[in-house]
C-alpha cells in the first residue's frame, strides 16, 4: 500500500475553480483508486477462503454428483459462502471474516447479512450456528439482483417481478410526449432490455411472454393512457427492418436464445453429448430451460471436420447442409459406431471409391466438398451462423425467429432498405413505414363518426392514405409549388407502396428525403383540419418540409 497515494480534488464554485485539496481521511467513494483497491481486497478475500478450503477446514457445495465444489461467489461488493452446517466450518467462517477486517479496514455489516440453513437442519443447531456469526438466520433470501434466489412452483409469481419493472418504467416516462419513433427507440434500448438477466436462466411461461409483449405493444401505439388501435400485428413489428418490421425482438425466441449459452455439460451430462441427455424424470426448472434449447442447437451446431475421429457417421450433424447438417439416407452397411476417419485415406484425402459406392450422390458431393484438415488437427463442433464458428446470441435468435417463421408459414416482403436509408428524420420514416403498410386512421380505415365524411381537404367522399398524400386537390397544390418533378410525383397509382417504390427509383437522395417529408406534412395538415379545425396554407407546409429537412 505504500505505492498508493491519494488523489487531490478541485471544485467549481459560482464558476470559479478552487484547490487542489487533498483528503485527509483515505480514499472516499468515487476515487479513480477506490475500485482498484477494493479489487485487490475482494482478491485476498477469496484467497483467504480458497487457502481454508483446501486445507479441508471449510467444505463448498456441489450442485450436481461430479461437479466442483463451490465455496462463494463474489459480484461487486456482494458475497455469498457456502459451506457445511457444522460448529467448525461456521468458526472458520468467522476467523476468515476477522482476518479480513484486520487486513483490510473494511467490516462486515453483520445487520445486512443473513444465514439460510438446509431444512434438515435443527433448530437448536441453527440457533448455535447463527450466534457463531452473529446474523440472522432467514427461511430464504428473497431476490438478489432482481430474481427470487428460490424457483418457487408458480412460475408466473416467479417473473411477477419482471412485469412490475415495465409498469415502473413506463409510469416515470411522460410516453405522451414522445412520438412513435421515440417510443420504437426506448422499446428497444430500454424496455426490451429489462429481462434479460432472467431470461438467461429460465425460460418464461408463454402466458408471461404475451403479457409482456402485450405492454409492448400497448405503450408504441398508444403512448398515454388512451386505448388506441394496434393498427399492425406485434409479430409483425418484430420482423426486421428489411423485412417490413421494426426490428423489436420476439421474447420467446429471445429467450431461447440466451438460455442456449447456458448448455453447462459438465453440471448435466458426463460421457456423453448435450443432444444424447435426457431430460429426467424430476429435472429443475433450470435444467428444463436449458433442455428447450435443443431444436436451435441442432439446426445451429456442426461438426468441423478434422481428422474424423469424434465423428460418427451416422447421427451426428458434419456435412454442410443446414438445418439438419447430416446424410439424407441411411446407409445399412455402416454401422452407429462408425467414424468419418474411416473414409479418410492416409494421404487426408478422402476415400473417393469407397465413398461413392457406400454413399448416395447427393450425400456424396456434400461429402466431397468438405476438406479433411490433416490427422494432427481434432474435430471441432462449431456454430454455423458465424464465420468465425463461435456461438452468438443474436446469430441464434435469428435461427429461432426462422424457425418459427418456417414452421407458421408466413413469407415476409423484403426490400424496405428503400425507406429506412432515407436521411429524414425518425418520425418522418416511422410515418413512410405505417404508410406502406397502410395502418393509417383515415376515413376508410377507421370507424369513428368524425371521420366518416371523407376527405377534409377536397370533400371527396372517399378518404385513403393515397389520395390525402396525392390525388387530394390540396396536396396536388403542394406537389405543384414543392419544387420536385410532377413528371415523376404524379400518378394514378391506388397502391402507396408502388407510388412510393416508383417515385424513390427515380428521384435523387435529397429529393427522396423531400418527397417523404413532405408526405409527413401533408398528413400533419390533414390532421389540424380535422382534430384542430385549423386550416393550413399550402406554402405553410412547403415551408414546414424544408425547415425539417
Amino acid at each position: 500500500m505504500s505505492c498508493v497515494t491519494p488523489v487531490s480534488f478541485s471544485f467549481l464554485l459560482n464558476g470559479e475553480q478552487f484547490g487542489f485539496l487533498r483528503p485527509r481521511r483515505g480514499l472516499h467513494q468515487g476515487d479513480p483508486l477506490s475500485p482498484y483497491l477494493f479489487l485487490f481486497c475482494a482478491e485476498a478475500f477469496s484467497g483467504l477462503i480458497l487457502k481454508e478450503e483446501v486445507e479441508g477446514r471449510i467444505h463448498g457445495v456441489a450442485v450436481s454428483r461430479g461437479a466442483p465444489p463451490i465455496s462463494h461467489l463474489l459480484f461487486a461488493d456482494d458475497t455469498l459462502i457456502f459451506c457445511e452446517a457444522s460448529t467448525e466450518g461456521l468458526r472458520c467462517i468467522n476467523d476468515i471474516l476477522i482476518t479480513y477486517e484486520r487486513g483490510s479496514g473494511l467490516k462486515i455489516n453483520l445487520q445486512k447479512s443473513a444465514m439460510v440453513v438446509s431444512r434438515n437442519v435443527e433448530v437448536n443447531k441453527r440457533v448455535e450456528l447463527a450466534d457463531i456469526l452473529g446474523v440472522e438466520v432467514v427461511e430464504k433470501h428473497d431476490k438478489y439482483l432482481g430474481l427470487p434466489t428460490v424457483a418457487e412452483k408458480s412460475k408466473r409469481e416467479l417473473f411477477e417481478g419482471i412485469k412490475d419493472r415495465f409498469w415502473r418504467k413506463l409510469h416515470s416516462w411522460s410516453a405522451k410526449l414522445l412520438s412513435q419513433a421515440g417510443r420504437a427507440v426506448l422499446i428497444k434500448t430500454v424496455l426490451q432490455t429489462i429481462p434479460n438477466y432472467a431470461m438467461s436462466f429460465f425460460r418464461f411461461p408463454n402466458s408471461t411472454l404475451k403479457e409482456l409483449e402485450g405492454i409492448l405493444a400497448d405503450f408504441f401505439w398508444q403512448g398515454g393512457n388512451v386505448t388506441k388501435i394496434h393498427w399492425i400485428a406485434w409479430h409483425k413489428l418484430c420482423l426486421p427492418k428489411e423485412q417490413g418490421g421494426l426490428g423489436f425482438k420476439r421474447l420467446r425466441e429471445f429467450n431461447l436464445a440466451l438460455l442456449t449459452k447456458q448448455v453447462l455439460s459438465s453440471k448435466y451430462f458426463r460421457g456423453s453429448t448435450f443432444f444424447e441427455a435426457k431430460l429426467g424424470s424430476t429435472p429443475s426448472y433450470t435444467w428444463r430451460s436449458i433442455w428447450a434449447t435443443r431444436d436451435i442447437l441442432a439446426a445451429g451446431l456442426h461438426w468441423r471436420v478434422g481428422n474424423g475421429n469424434s465423428i460418427r457417421v451416422l447421427g451426428h450433424p458434419w456435412l454442410p447442409r443446414p438445418m439438419t447438417f447430416q446424410l439424407i439416407r441411411r446407409h445399412f452397411s455402416l454401422t452407429e459406431h462408425s467414424k468419418v476417419a474411416q473414409l479418410i485415406l492416409a494421404s487426408n484425402e478422402w476415400n473417393e471409391p469407397l465413398i461413392r459406392a457406400e454413399f448416395s450422390p447427393e450425400d456424396t458431393g456434400c461429402i466431397l466438398s468438405i476438406s479433411p484438415r490433416g490427422q494432427e488437427v481434432e474435430d471441432e463442433l462449431i456454430w454455423h451462423y458465424e464465420a468465425h464458428g463461435r456461438f452468438s446470441v443474436r446469430s441464434a435468435y435469428l435461427l429461432a425467429s426462422t424457425l418459427r417463421e418456417d414452421g407458421a408459414g408466413s413469407n415476409p416482403r423484403v426490400g424496405w432498405q428503400f425507406i429506412w436509408k432515407s436521411k429524414a428524420p425518425p418520425k418522418v420514416l416511422m410515418f413512410a413505414w405505417r404508410c406502406v403498410h397502410n395502418s393509417l386512421p383515415t376515413a376508410d380505415n377507421e370507424e369513428e363518426d368524425d371521420l366518416n365524411g371523407g376527405c377534409a381537404g377536397c370533400f371527396a367522399i372517399e378518404e385513403n392514405i393515397i389520395h390525402s398524400l396525392l390525388h387530394c386537390s390540396f396536396a396536388r397544390l403542394v406537389w405543384a409549388i414543392s419544387g420536385l418533378p410532377w413528371c415523376v410525383i404524379g400518378s394514378d397509382e391506388l397502391d402507396v407502396e408502388r407510388w412510393f417504390r416508383s417515385v424513390n427509383s427515380k428521384l435523387m437522395r435529397e429529393q427522396w428525403d423531400l418527397f417523404l417529408i413532405l408526405c409527413w406534412a401533408l398528413w400533419w395538415a390533414r390532421n389540424q383540419r380535422i382534430f384542430e379545425g385549423i386550416s393550413v396554407e399550402v406554402s405553410t407546409v412547403v415551408c414546414l418540409a424544408r425547415r425539417s429537412n
